[in-house]
């Protein structure tokens, strides 16, 4: 997938540092072909949907004591620095 991403940056660059000596239709051909890449490559690359976590802990009994417990572990020492 990367090696595709590398090529699909040169290509553009190409097309970039010709794009000056192009006529106008080709500019325009251009950059309708990169509008319609770039819209597939966004379909593409659209993250899937989360899961959701509820439910997550269900089963799980931490008492009371036992939060207090790590907190205070977690946080004891906390700022090591003065502010």
């Amino acid at each position: 997938m990367a090696d595709n991403i590398w090529k699909k940056i040169s290509i553009y660059s190409v097309c970039y540092k010709q794009y000056p000596q192009r006529s106008t239709i080709e500019k325009l051909k251009l950059i309708q072909a990169l509008t319609t890449q770039i819209e597939s490559d966004l379909k593409v690359t659209q993250p899937a949907p989360r899961q959701s976590k509820r439910g997550l802990w269900r089963g799980l009994e931490i008492s009371e004591t036992e939060m207090a417990e790590a907190r205070n572990e977690m946080w004891g020492n906390f700022p090591r620095v003065p502010i």
